[in-house]
């Protein structure tokens, strides 16, 4: 072998050697682009569940919120409701004696008895108002209305029949709501 053939041989095989290196070269960036763009897909498909499961946890949060609302709207709404349910029962117990008051001045008494009741009967009345309580205005000849009133019998008079011939006993309402109806008896037709 000559030089020139040795020469030839030697550049032959490092032409073959960088062909190679290059063959590895182009293989290692083929397998490192397949992983980068396996771990890349791998990468979008959390990022799609991090997406998903953050609109739920996002949703859920929501629901709760608006449940807590919700939650805190009703005790509020049911404690007011109890309140004047308590109130109700703390001043019906007073009606009796504010009729006891009312009886009282219709029976007359001294004067100096009858100023100190009647002082009696304004601070109590005024209490009871400013827990809400307010007298039903009912007149005789007024239409008799079952949610207000309470027919305890009836009465000759003039007035139509079927309306309100006397008043009884006064009715109250607290805050709006009947708390007691009036009593009154009906009126019918003289002679009936």
């Amino acid at each position: 072998m000559n030089t020139d053939e040795r020469t030839n041989i030697t550049e032959d095989s490092i032409d073959d050697e960088s062909d190679a290196a290059d063959l590895e070269m182009v293989a290692d960036e083929e397998n490192d682009l397949g992983a980068v763009r396996a771990k890349l897909g791998a990468l979008k498909d959390e990022l799609v569940t991090c997406g998903k499961e953050r609109k739920e946890y996002l949703e859920g949060w929501q629901r709760a919120r608006a449940d807590y609302v919700n939650y805190k709207n009703e005790e509020i709404k049911r404690l007011d409701e109890a309140d004047v349910r308590i109130s109700a029962r703390i001043v019906y117990a007073f009606l009796p004696v504010l009729d006891s008051f009312e009886q009282g001045f219709a029976a007359g008494r001294s004067s100096g008895f009858e100023q100190g009741v009647a002082a009696i009967h304004s601070q109590l009345v005024d209490s009871l108002k400013k827990q809400g309580l307010e007298q039903m205005v009912v007149n005789p000849g007024d239409e008799f209305r079952p949610d207000a009133h309470e027919a305890i019998g009836e009465v000759e008079s003039n007035i139509a029949p079927g309306s309100i011939g006397a008043v009884l006993q006064k009715g109250y309402t607290l805050n709006g709501r009947v708390l007691r109806p009036a009593r009154v008896s009906l009126s019918k037709t003289k002679g009936q």
